[in-house]
């Protein structure tokens, strides 16, 4: 459980990763990602760029694959619950605005 601020603090993370190829780009500008699970896995692109981001992990055993888009800025805010995969890929061309999701496991 934590909050990164920077992908620097990725190495102070327990129980929770976000993961890169180790020669990147990534900037977090005014952004965070929020672990309140276990288990939870982040990948960025080599050279994503976070922009007024916040991703909230609530709960455990999530995946969040973001890729770079065209202009490389990513403006997210998501929230994850349980159990989940999201991948955002390249085909997003470009996000002139923030993008905003809610993912929850839908229990029967």
């Amino acid at each position: 459980m934590g909050t990164i601020t920077s992908f620097n603090e990725k190495e102070n993370l327990k129980n929770n990763f976000i993961v890169s190829e180790k020669v990147n780009n990534i900037q977090f500008k005014n952004s965070k990602i929020i672990f309140k699970g276990e288990n939870n896995y982040v990948f960025l692109d080599k050279d994503a760029q976070l922009t007024n981001t916040t991703v909230t992990f609530h709960g455990n055993n999530s995946v969040l694959y973001i890729k770079k888009t065209r202009n490389n800025k990513i403006d997210l805010k998501a929230t994850l619950y349980n159990l989940l995969f999201f991948f955002l890929m390249r085909v997003v061309p470009s996000i002139n605005h923030y993008l905003s999701l809610l993912l929850k496991q839908k229990i029967l």
